[in-house]
């Protein structure tokens, strides 16, 4: 039962059980053998326990976040967005920036998924705080679908074919309503005409 063929300071029989390679010390390949994962509290099964886009490893040995966390500083930003655009995910003031200038903090860019540094994430000419307060997307060009961009779309956050198709049904049923009112003679005109 004690037998630790890997060395990765865990037991083969433990790691039979919790369906570890009891041939290799790192089962998740994160850098971080699985007897440290456990003593971690990270999963050994797992590269990125927290699911934040860093690995376990690199968040222990690169980054000095917690690989627990997926938001190591609390600022509402997870670490591997931080990360990816250059912010500090140690550092919770970064997340109320705003760095270029669109009107949207870095965290609202990471809640929207636009860039923190490009003022029109789409390229649809809408600076991208103004398209939350419109209702569009910063993120599409045309938010809607209906394949007009959201700068000139009269309706950008409705799709302008429902609206099409809506107001084509709504005047077939009032052609029909309308026509079975004309054909239908009433009871009273039938009786004059004999």
């Amino acid at each position: 039962f004690d037998k630790d063929t890997d060395n990765d300071k865990l037991s083969d029989y433990y790691e039979a059980i919790y369906s570890l390679n009891p041939l290799f010390n790192d089962t998740d390949n994160d850098g971080i053998i699985d007897g440290d994962e456990v003593d971690m509290n990270t999963n050994p099964c797992s590269n990125d326990t927290d699911a934040d886009e860093i690995s376990d490893g690199d968040e222990i040995n690169i980054y000095h976040t917690d690989p627990i966390k997926p938001d190591t500083d609390g600022d509402g930003i997870f670490d591997g967005w931080e990360i990816q655009y250059e912010l500090d995910p140690l550092n919770i003031s970064d997340g109320n920036m705003d760095l270029d200038g669109d009107g949207l903090s870095n965290y609202q860019e990471f809640i929207y998924g636009s860039d923190p540094y490009v003022i029109d994430t789409d390229g649809d000419e809408i600076i991208d705080g103004d398209e939350i307060s419109r209702g569009t997307s910063p993120r599409f060009w045309d938010s809607d679908g209906d394949g007009i961009s959201d700068s000139i779309d009269p309706i950008p956050t409705i799709n302008n074919w429902i609206i099409i198709i809506n107001i084509f049904m709504t005047i077939t049923i009032m052609i029909i309503i309308h026509w079975k009112k004309i054909l239908k003679v009433p009871r009273r005109l039938k009786i004059l005409s004999k």
